[in-house]
Order: structure tokens, then sequence, then C-alpha cells
């Protein structure tokens, strides 16, 4: 059982949250918001590792915690450099545990680039544990698995992986950037719809872009048009209000992947019953423009709270202000400042905060500004952040520092 042996006193990061200090570059975080839920998260800090001997004590860590109970993983990414991926898999595929069926299922494996510029970055894994295994399944289309969807409480949650619409490496034949957009968009559509759902099902997405800075805006045009053929957006966007849109939270940054293709992502939708469908409500921050108002098709964070689980998934957040503005040019220390600020502006209204967030993921533009981000941290008392870090482009040229979260906690 891992224990908690950090010296810090700041609050732990997650309800039955435990951590441990593998070695000085690998922490390791366990966090269980209630019994049957958990996220696990590895984090590798510095250099020191290489990229077989971090992945195999951090999924050495993951199949015993596994072994401990009937979990089933139902999320699981890997960020690490594209060069580390085979030393990675390879070392992930010696645990019996992980090739158990139970833990079968896609990987999403993103080009996290560590902050020293090669091998792993971190891990992230969701897992449920219920009493009939059977309320797990996978996702297929054919022989392909997409993805694993799961049922508790009388409510159904679809997670797919590694969507893509990517369909040749022939570099004469491949689709332009926006067109492969659309086909992603279209296949997890047509993939909701033959497991019982739609995008309007839709409450998180990941999405994962090379060389976002090249076609930012044209990746937001193919998504614009997609979500208003799906019904999620209105055809008048400015006169309309909040209330008449239905978009999931969504995290859109730099991320190449071993498929080549021009995006990647991860989706999450929930069904239910008649009668049970959890209350679902799409949040804006006060201290933040709506992004769908200047063309990017997200809402800031969704709350789901469902018979058992309270859940946020935050969107990507960075320091824009209330007018849609970026602030701090070339400021690292003010705009991690106010991005925590936006967050903790975003969170505070639904009872929630940094105490409650059990698995984030950290984008720096500069390698070096990770001291800065780390002194913060320390200075908020959220040294425990269950959080990976790694070197990606943000969607603006002139952001330094996004975060992506998810919170959770029992007794909604």
């Amino acid at each position: 059982m891992i224990t908690d042996v950090n010296r810090h006193s700041a609050p732990p990061s997650c309800s039955h949250t435990k951590r441990q200090v593998i070695s000085d570059a690998l922490h390791i975080q366990q966090a269980s918001p209630m019994p049957n839920v958990a996220y696990f998260t590895a984090t590798v800090t510095q250099a020191g590792l290489s990229p077989r001997e971090a992945a195999t004590m951090a999924y050495d860590r993951l199949a015993s915690w596994l072994a401990d109970g009937s979990w089933q993983v139902v999320h699981e990414r890997v960020f690490g450099s594209l060069s580390s991926r085979s030393a990675i898999l390879e070392s992930r595929s010696e645990f019996p545990h992980l090739k158990h069926p139970a833990a079968k299922g896609p990987l999403t494996y993103i080009q996290g680039q560590p902050l020293w510029g090669d091998g792993l970055a971190g891990i992230q894994v969701q897992a449920v544990r219920l009493p009939n295994p059977k309320d797990v399944w996978d996702i297929t289309d054919g022989t392909v698995s997409w993805g694993k969807g799961w049922r508790r409480s009388g409510v159904t949650y679809l997670l797919m992986q590694n969507i893509h619409g990517h369909s040749t490496s022939d570099e004469h034949s491949r689709l332009s950037r926006f067109d492969e957009t659309m086909d992603m968009f279209d296949r997890a559509h047509q993939l909701l719809r033959q497991h019982g759902a739609a995008y309007t099902d839709v409450v998180r997405t990941w999405i994962y872009l090379s060389k976002i800075l090249d076609w930012y805006g044209e990746f937001n045009e193919a998504r614009n048009r997609k979500y208003q053929e799906f019904g999620l957006m209105p055809r008048q966007m400015d006169s309309a209000p909040p209330t008449e849109f239905g978009l999931p939270a969504s995290t859109g940054i730099q991320g190449d992947n071993p498929l080549r293709a021009a995006a990647v992502m991860d989706v999450l939708a929930m069904t239910a019953e008649t009668g049970k469908r959890p209350q679902i409500e799409r949040l804006g921050n006060v201290r933040q423009k709506d992004a769908f108002r200047y063309g990017a098709a997200f809402c800031r964070g969704t709350v789901i709270r469902d018979p058992e689980l309270c859940q946020f998934q935050i969107s990507g957040t960075a320091a824009i202000d209330e007018q849609g503005v970026s602030l701090y040019p070339d400021n690292a220390e003010g705009q991690i400042q106010r991005t925590l600020d936006n967050l903790e502006s975003l969170m505070e209204p639904v009872g929630a905060g940094f105490s409650k967030v059990c698995s984030a993921t950290v984008f720096l533009k500069r390698a070096e500004d990770a001291a800065i981000y780390r002194q913060i941290l320390r200075d908020r008392g959220l040294e425990n952040l269950p959080a990976v870090c790694m070197v990606a482009d943000i969607c603006r040229s002139e952001l330094l520092f996004e975060l992506d979260a998810q919170a959770a906690w029992s007794a909604c």
C-alpha cells in the first residue's frame, strides 16, 4: 500500500490521496475520491532515470495497485518523447497485471516533452472497481478498441481514446489538417452512436495538436463547423446566451503522436437511464471571457453530479482575462499566478478547489520556467498537486503556461 511520505503540511490533493516519493526523480500519487473510483499519477520530476527505468518503476507501482482489488483501467495516458516510446511501452508490457483483460485497452501516447528534453514525463491512469466486472466493457469498431465503457449508479460512461482522422501514411494521399479534423470529430460521433450515445452527451475532450501554432485557427474553424452540425452551438453565436450552448470542457494543446496525425483526442461522454441522468452544468468564469466568444468551442469547465460522485472537468486554463486578452507577455511568474487565480475563481463557486484535484496536466512553453512554477506551488501550499509537467506550445504564441485538471469528491 502506498503511504504518504511527503513532509509538507499542505492538504492532500484529493480525498484519500496516497503519495510516495520513489526517488528524487519519480513521484507517485493515488487519489481515491470514493472507494470505487481512483486516479494514478506518476510524475518524473528531473533527469537521472532512463525512460525504461522510469516506466518500470511507475508501472511496478501501478501493477501492485491494480492487484489490490478488482480495479479496471478505463483511461490511460502516457506523456513522453516519441523517441522513448518503444522503451516505455516495452517496460509496460512486462507487468502481468497490465496484460490482464481488465487492464487492456487503448493507450494514448502523446509527445509530452520532459523538461530535460527526452524521456518519460509522466503517466496518468483512471480506474474503477465495480461489483460486476461486466459493467466495464470495450468500445470497439470491428476489431479496433477505441476505449472503455462502464456503468455505475445507473450512469453509463464512455471514454474513447486516440480518436483521429488520419487514414494513411502516404504523404501524397493524406488529407489536409482541416479535413483530418473534420474526420476526427465524425469518427467520434459515429462511435458514440454505435454505443447508444451522441456527441451532445460529451462532457470532456482532450485534444492534442501537432504544430498547434501553425493552424490553431484552422482547427477551431473545423471544430466550430462540426459542433454546429452536432447541435452543440447555435448559428448566431454572438447573440446567443450561454444556456444555448452544449459545449464540453476541453484541452487543446501542442502534442505530437505516433500516428503522425494532425490531431488526436480523448472523449468522455455520459448517458443515463430514465430518471437517473446526472446533473451536468457547463460553466464560464467571471475572470475570463467565454472561449466560444472568441472562436474556441469549449466551456471553461463541466460539473457532473451523479448519485455518488461530483466530478469537475476543468478545461485547459491560461492567463487570459475578462476580455479574452493574454496577460503578462514574456512573464512566466505573472502568467502562472494569474492562471492559478483563474482556476480558483472557476472552482470555488461549485465547492471545489485545488484540494479536490485528483489529476492535472501542466504545460510549459519554456523548460526554464519550471523552477518558477514549482516555487509558486510551494508558496501556495500546492506542492502535492498530482500533476504531470511537460514542455509544449500553448494555443497562443505569447502564452507560456497552461494547466488542466480533473477534480472529484463524494457526498454531493
